[in-house]
């Protein structure tokens, strides 16, 4: 009826999207990442390792038949008992045993050979409780690094809430009070398997690493001709799905540039470091603004340029999560 076309991925697919989705906050340094993503109805888990090129690649992943939804309904009572949070845990920890052995995860993390990324809502209100927030703000959460010890403290705070506290809880709510503990008893398992030191926090995933593949794949064909075009929708669609305001705040500020998702891209750089424009949008003079043409031109024409920007564009979200 809507003249859609539905693609069913599969966990592996999953897996290798929302590794793709995290890109930016993999620290190059070290060159392997554990990256689990808690679902509604799985919990996909992937290994994936960074080449001297800076070129990701999926090692291993591991698919955990549950995610919060299905703990929530296969556990429906208010507050989740200690024997059904534990029972979650220790399946969890034997569904981990073979894909620790095959890829010897447990001693790489000991090693510090491999950074440890979570992406979902439980993990990004553990940032946020974590944070002391009044409010979510995902440009505070977004990013950061969260040692174990204080996701013990963290999940320690949820579960003491009760649920009517998790309700009323501003960065959790009534849809999430169930759903979060469920993801907590998750989280608690991976760290309590593993020798897990801290984990980054991405409010980012399969979305971001779709459209990540969607501007990968455009660049690769048909772009001497259509290049522009679809880069332009491209980015367009990337600001509609991410952040209504900011596209407000950029046609506000600077309609002249008729919406060339080019000229938008460069605007975004702006306050960038190792940039020599004014630090943030709000902040550039109107009799200014026309000295940005020319780098739009230049920018328009640099691939290494709009990647960088695709790969990057946590400083651009930041002013507008208010």
């Amino acid at each position: 009826e809507t003249g859609l076309d539905i693609e069913i991925i599969s966990s592996k697919e999953e897996s290798r999207l929302a590794v793709v989705g995290c890109v930016p906050l993999l620290n190059r340094n070290i060159k392997r990442a554990l990256v689990f993503d808690i679902g509604g109805g799985s919990t996909e888990i992937s290994l994936a390792r960074i080449t001297n090129t800076g070129n990701t690649f999926i090692e291993g992943f591991v698919s955990l038949p549950y995610g919060v939804v299905t703990i929530s309904e296969a556990f429906p009572a208010q507050d989740m008992t200690d024997l059904a949070y534990n029972t979650i845990i220790e399946r969890t920890h034997k569904l981990l045993q073979e894909f620790d052995e095959k890829y010897e995860i447990s001693e790489a993390i000991r090693n510090q050979e491999i950074q440890v990324i979570g992406t979902s809502g439980t993990v990004t209100v553990l940032g946020a409780v974590h944070l002391n927030l009044s409010r979510y703000n995902r440009s505070a959460v977004d990013g950061i690094s969260i040692l174990k010890n204080d996701i013990d403290k963290a999940i320690a705070k949820i579960k003491r809430l009760g649920d009517e506290g998790r309700k009323k809880h501003p960065c959790i709510g009534t849809q999430k009070a169930d759903l979060t503990i469920a993801g907590c008893a998750i989280i608690e398992a991976l760290c309590s398997y593993w020798p897990i030191a801290e984990v980054t926090v991405a409010d980012r995933g399969i979305r971001e690493g779709i459209l990540l593949d969607m501007m990968h794949n455009a660049k690769n064909y048909t772009f001497k001709k259509k290049r522009k075009e679809t880069v332009s929708r491209l980015f367009l669609m990337w600001f509609l799905l991410v952040e209504v305001k900011a596209v407000k705040h950029v046609a506000k500020h600077f309609s002249f540039l008729n919406g060339n998702g080019y000229a938008l891209a460069h605007l975004l750089m702006i306050g960038r470091p190792g940039t020599d424009v004014v630090n943030g949008l709000s902040l550039v003079p109107a009799d200014k603004v026309k000295l940005l043409v020319p780098a739009v031109v230049a920018f328009a024409n640099d691939t290494d340029l709009v990647n960088y920007f695709i790969l990057d564009f946590r400083h651009f979200l930041s002013p507008y999560n208010n």
